[in-house]
C-alpha cells in the first residue's frame, strides 16, 4: 500500500513538475525556436543579423493586430503570435535599436483611424462593419515610412525578407547609384498603338529603385558616369563600338559590370510592331568583343535545353488541353544542382525561370577565372535557334531531345586581370547614315545635294586611355533576358481575390539580380536578406518517373502520326493512279481497302500502347505515392512500437536481475 501511494504521489509530482516547467519556459523561454527544415526556412539569415546589428539610428516598428477579430480565425492567431515572437527577436538582436509597439486598431479608435491613414488594409470579418487589421507600418529617424498592409499566413514563408526588407530601406536611406543601359522597355518605353494601356515599368526596374539611385544610360552613350559603381546592361543589340569603348575603359578603371545577352530575346518586340511579324526580326544581342576580351564566349545561334530542369506547359486543342515539357524553358534550382552553392549571389536561392537562354564558354587561353553560377543538368544539349524562332513545338523538341551528357554554363562570374578590348586606341565615329539626295538627315537636318558624310577616321590615340586593369575585375554575365520579364518571377497577390497586396515572387529572379547588383556594389548584406528560399519542395523521384513515361508516350504518338502519314500518302497515290476524272463516290480498291485495314489495326494497337503507357505512368506515381504512405503511416509508428517494446524488455530483465542480485544478497 505504501508502494502504491508512493508511485501516486510521484505521478502528482511528476505532472506538477511538467505543468510547472511549462508555465517557466513560456515567459522565460519566449522566442526559443527549433528549426528542423532541411534547408533552415525559418532560420534567421546572416545578413538579417547583421542588418539589425549595425543600425546607427532608431527604428520603429509598429504591428497593428486586430486581437478579438481573430479569436475565430485560429490561423491568424497563431500567424500573429509567430509575428509578435518574430519582432522581439529583431529587437533583442539590434541592442535596442529596433523599438516595438503592438497597436490593438479596435473599431472606432484613433488607433484605427492611424492604422488606415498609414496604408493598412483592414479586411472584412463578416461581421458588420469590423475590420481585421494586421500590417506592420515602420519608420526611421528621418521620418522615412515603409509600410506592410497585410500579413497573410499563406505567406508565412516571406515574413523574413519583408521584415528584413523594411529595416533595410529603412536603415539605409542614402542608395548607391547604379546604371542601367537596356535595349529593352525596362522604363515602360514608348506607347505602343498596339496595346490600348500605357506601358508600365518592368517590376525588375521598380525593385531596382527601391534599393538604389537607378540612373538610365543611353544606350549610345560615349562615356560612362564616374559615379556608377555598377552598370546593368540588358541585350545590347549592335551597339556601337565608341559605347562598347566606353564600356571597356569603365571595367578596367575598377566599373562592375551585370550583362544580359540573349540569342533568342522573346521580350525583344519593337514599339508599334505586331508580335506575330516581330517573330521575324532579329531577336539576339552579344558583345563578342568585351566578352573575348574578359575570357568567354556565347556559343552564337544556340539555345540551351535541359530535358530535367523543363518547365510544364499548355499544349493541345482548346477542347483537349494538355501538359508537355518545354525544354528551353527551364526551372533551375538547388535542388537540381544549377545554381552555384559557393558564390553569395546564388548559394541561398532556391529556384529560378530561365526562357531560351544562351550557353558560354570559356575562350581558349583566357587568364580569366571563369565561376559557374547557373548551368544545365547533365541532360541537356545545344538547339539551333531556328529550330525554337517560330511557334515551336515543345512535343517535337523532346522527340528530337538528345542529351549531351554534360552541363552548358548559362551565367557565370569574371574576376582576374583583363586587358582592353581596344589596343589600337578609341575607335572611330562611325558617320551618319547617307540619305538620299535633297532628303533629310535622320536627325532632321537637310542634306544639301553637293554634300556628303564625313569620312570615318581609324581609331585615334586616347592619351587617358587604360591598357590593362589595375585590380581584379568583377563582372557577372548572364545568357538571358526574358527571365527579367514579369511573367517569369512575379504574380499580381491579392487577399480574398479582391484587395490587391502588390506582387508575390514565383521565382528568384528579382533576388538574382538585386543580390548581384548589391554584390558588385560591395555590400553583401542585402544579398542574404534577398535569397530566402520558397518553401516548394519538388518529388524529384516522381518528377523523374513521370518525365520517363512522357518520353515514351511521345515516342508512341510519333509512331501514330508516322503511320497516319504513309497511309494517307498510299491512299492519295492509289486515287492519283485510277485517274483524275473518276467520280469522287468511287468504291474503295482492294489495295486500298487493305492498307485502310491495316491503318485500322496499327492505329488500335498504338492507342493501345497509349493506354499502357498512361496506365503505367499512374501505376508509378501510385505506387511511390503507397510506398511513401506506408513509410509515414505503417513503418515509423512500428519502429516508434518495435523501441518501445525492446525498452520494455531491457527494463524488464534489468528489474529481473535486480531482484535476483537482492535474493543473493
Amino acid at each position: 500500500m505504501n508502494k502504491a501511494l508512493t508511485s501516486l504521489l510521484a505521478l502528482v509530482a511528476i505532472a506538477v513538475a511538467f505543468i510547472a516547467i511549462n508555465i517557466l519556459s513560456m515567459h522565460t523561454m519566449r522566442g526559443v525556436r527549433m528549426d528542423l527544415t532541411s534547408d533552415k526556412l525559418y532560420t534567421l539569415s546572416p545578413g538579417t543579423h547583421r542588418i539589425a546589428k549595425s543600425l546607427d539610428e532608431p527604428v520603429t516598428l509598429k504591428l497593428y493586430f486586430s486581437e478579438k477579430q481573430v479569436d475565430e480565425l485560429p490561423s491568424f492567431k497563431t500567424y500573429g503570435q509567430r509575428v509578435k515572437e518574430l519582432l522581439r527577436e529583431y529587437a533583442a538582436m539590434s541592442g535596442g535599436k529596433i523599438r516595438l509597439e503592438m497597436i490593438d486598431p479596435e473599431p472606432f479608435t484613433q488607433a484605427e483611424d492611424d492604422a488606415t491613414a498609414a496604408g493598412l488594409v483592414g479586411a472584412a470579418t463578416g461581421r458588420g462593419q469590423d475590420r481585421l487589421y494586421f500590417g506592420i507600418v515602420g519608420t526611421g529617424a528621418t521620418d522615412q515610412q515603409q509600410v506592410l498592409p497585410f500579413l497573410d499566413p499563406k505567406n508565412e514563408q516571406f515574413l523574413e525578407y519583408d521584415l528584413s526588407r523594411m529595416i533595410y530601406l529603412l536603415s539605409n536611406p542614402k542608395k548607391k547609384s547604379i546604371g542601367v543601359m537596356s535595349w529593352l522597355p525596362l522604363d515602360g518605353g514608348q506607347p505602343n498603338p498596339m496595346m490600348r494601356q500605357m506601358p508600365q515599368p518592368w517590376q525588375i526596374l521598380v525593385q531596382l529603385r527601391e534599393y538604389f539611385n537607378v540612373r538610365m544610360v543611353e544606350p549610345d552613350a560615349a562615356d560612362i558616369p564616374s559615379d556608377i559603381a555598377v552598370l546593368m546592361i540588358v541585350h545590347p543589340k549592335q551597339m556601337s563600338e565608341q559605347t562598347q569603348y566606353a564600356i571597356d575603359q569603365f571595367v578596367l578603371r575598377g566599373g562592375r559590370v551585370l550583362l544580359f545577352v540573349d540569342p533568342l530575346c522573346d521580350m525583344d518586340v519593337p514599339p508599334g510592331v505586331n508580335p506575330m511579324q516581330a517573330m521575324g526580326m532579329p531577336k539576339n544581342s552579344d558583345l563578342p568583343k568585351l566578352l573575348s576580351a574578359w575570357g568567354v564566349e556565347l556559343i552564337p545561334e544556340m539555345v540551351a535545353g535541359d530535358r530535367r530542369t523543363a518547365v510544364r506547359v499548355n499544349v493541345g486543342s482548346q477542347n483537349a488541353p494538355r501538359a508537355a515539357d518545354y525544354v528551353i524553358w527551364m526551372n533551375v534550382g538547388a535542388q537540381t544542382g544549377n545554381l552555384s552553392k559557393t558564390d553569395q549571389v546564388t548559394g541561398n536561392l532556391q529556384s529560378m525561370l530561365l526562357a531560351s537562354a544562351g550557353v558560354l564558354r570559356k575562350k581558349e587561353g583566357a587568364t580569366t577565372s571563369i565561376e559557374p553560377l547557373i548551368e544545365t543538368t547533365t541532360e541537356s544539349m545545344l538547339i539551333p535557334v531556328a529550330n525554337v524562332s517560330f511557334m515551336p513545338d515543345p512535343d517535337k523538341l523532346i522527340r528530337d531531345f538528345i542529351s549531351t551528357d554534360a552541363k552548358q554554363l548559362l551565367a557565370a562570374r569574371i574576376t582576374g586581370k583583363v586587358r582592353t578590348a581596344f589596343p589600337g586606341g578609341r575607335p572611330p565615329i562611325a558617320p551618319p547614315p547617307a540619305a538620299p539626295e535633297g532628303g533629310e538627315a535622320p536627325g532632321g537636318a537637310l542634306l544639301k545635294q553637293d554634300s556628303a558624310p564625313p569620312a570615318a577616321d581609324g581609331p585615334t590615340l586616347d592619351p587617358a586611355q587604360l591598357t590593362e586593369s589595375k585590380d581584379d575585375v568583377n563582372i557577372i554575365v548572364v545568357t538571358d533576358c526574358d527571365m527579367l520579364a514579369d511573367r517569369f518571377w512575379i504574380t499580381e497577390d491579392r487577399f480574398l481575390g479582391q484587395i490587391p497586396m502588390g506582387y508575390r515572387k514565383m521565382s528568384d529572379n528579382g533576388d538574382f539580380v538585386i543580390g548581384a547588383v548589391d554584390q558588385l556594389s560591395g555590400s553583401s548584406d542585402l544579398l542574404s536578406l534577398r535569397a530566402r528560399g520558397l518553401a516548394a519542395r519538388p518529388f524529384e523521384l516522381v518528377e523523374k518517373i513521370r518525365r520517363e513515361a512522357n518520353q515514351r508516350y511521345q515516342q508512341s504518338a510519333q509512331k501514330l502520326q508516322d503511320s497516319l502519314q504513309q497511309t494517307e500518302t498510299q491512299i492519295a497515290e492509289l486515287q492519283r493512279q485510277r485517274g483524275e476524272g473518276a467520280s469522287s463516290d468511287f468504291i474503295l480498291s482492294p489495295e486500298q481497302q487493305a492498307a485502310l485495314e491495316e491503318f485500322n489495326k496499327k492505329r488500335l494497337d498504338i492507342r493501345r500502347e497509349l493506354r499502357d503507357v498512361q496506365h503505367q505512368l499512374s501505376s508509378d506515381i501510385e505506387g511511390l505515392g503507397t510506398r511513401i504512405k506506408f513509410l509515414n503511416i505503417a513503418m515509423m509508428p512500428a519502429v516508434v512500437a518495435l523501441v518501445a517494446v525492446g525498452l520494455g524488455v531491457y527494463r524488464g530483465r534489468q528489474r529481473t536481475m535486480d531482484r535476483a542480485r537482492s535474493a543473493r544478497g
